[in-house]
């Protein structure tokens, strides 16, 4: 169970930060089973948090639980996650990835750990591919303090609205060696996403296949019921396995942030990729209600670049491209990033939804 960030905090940083895609908040209640080390065992009622800010290039992400036990004792879990992400060309991108996940029981006993390190990207037509190392230290519940290296990679594929990963990882820390292997699946059909993750641990900490699974229904523009439950795998601080199993709902802090799950239907004029003279594209939009409009995509950094209105309703742009498929997002009214009707669209791998542009040769 990795839970946690200070709400103050998240409420910080949901105010400074620029617009996002993909910003939401949830809150959920729910049931665990579970066995912390030595100290606490049994069956408790949870109250859960997150916070995720997210764009095609920058994550930020924080959530907490509390967890009463029916023996009247209480564990408190904080975490916390940032991601930065820059284009290097059309295919590669490199940032740095820091966490932080912290445990609190009754009776004083914290543990957790820091960890952060480089990242790597790469992404080729419905693939992406990304590898990360990681170096930081570890606080176990009995007290030792260690230092913690760890490694990731992960594989990703997007077929229309559906997306398989899978990913492995190793872990080296005081002595416990341990590496997890995961494959996942994930869809969204119009109002409803579901995702699925299955895992098996080897090593210092192995043990059985573990299984978690999430559902959303996007009831409204700006919020959504959602229910996950599975079994988590035993962890290098201390704590052996448990399941769980929480319910509550997701408010999106922009209005239209939850509408990046949803399936894009077709529309044969909403999109126009038309020649401009040698080497250059004109593109058009229709967006509708938009008072201003950019674009952004890996073909300028990911920096919002201004659509000029056209009398017709419509939005466009002339720029330099070379055939071949780029990512890109509108940025709609200075705050809202979308993927614009009749383009199809790919996972950013954080969370939201960015188009595929088809420039023809």
């Amino acid at each position: 169970m990795r839970r946690g960030f200070l709400a103050a905090a998240a409420a910080l940083v949901a105010w400074h930060a620029p617009p996002l895609a993909a910003q939401d908040v949830s809150v959920r209640v729910g049931g665990l089973h579970a066995r912390y080390a030595d100290s606490l065992s049994g069956t408790a009622g949870s109250l859960a948090g997150r916070i995720v800010l997210s764009a095609p290039r920058s994550r930020l992400a924080g959530t907490f639980s509390l967890a009463q036990f029916t023996s009247g004792e209480w564990a408190a879990q904080l975490g916390a996650s940032a991601l930065g992400l820059r284009s290097v060309n059309s295919l590669f991108a490199a940032g740095l990835l820091g966490e932080m996940n912290g445990s609190w029981l009754q009776g004083g006993t914290l543990s957790g750990t820091v960890t952060g390190g480089p990242v790597i990207a790469a992404a080729a037509g419905p693939w992406l591919a990304s590898a990360a190392g990681s170096v930081g230290a570890l606080r176990r519940v009995d007290g030792g303090s260690h230092l913690l290296t760890g490694f990731t990679i992960r594989l990703r594929r997007d077929i229309g609205n559906f997306g398989l990963s899978a990913s492995v990882s190793g872990v080296d820390a005081g002595g416990f060696r341990y590496s997890d292997f995961t494959l996942g699946a994930d869809a969204a059909v119009a109002a409803f996403t579901g995702s699925v993750v299955a895992g098996a641990r080897s090593g210092t900490l192995g043990g059985g296949p573990w299984v978690q699974a999430q559902a959303a229904w996007r009831v409204g523009p700006t919020w959504a019921i959602e229910v996950e439950g599975g079994r988590y795998p035993e962890d290098v601080a201390g704590f052996t396995h448990g399941l769980f199993i929480t319910a509550g709902i997701r408010l999106g802090l922009t209005r239209g942030a939850l509408d990046t799950h949803a399936r894009r239907r077709p529309a044969s004029d909403d999109v126009r990729v038309e020649r401009a003279g040698r080497g250059r594209v004109r593109l058009v939009f229709r967006v509708p209600g938009a008072r201003a409009v950019a674009i952004a995509g890996e073909w300028n950094g990911w920096d919002n670049a201004p659509l000029t209105a056209r009398p017709d309703g419509r939005w466009e742009t002339v720029v330099r491209l070379v055939p071949g498929a780029y990512r890109f997002s509108l940025v709609v009214d200075g705050e809202r990033w979308t993927v614009p009707e009749g383009v199809p669209s790919m996972s950013d791998d954080f969370g939201g939804r960015v188009g595929l542009l088809i420039v023809g040769g």
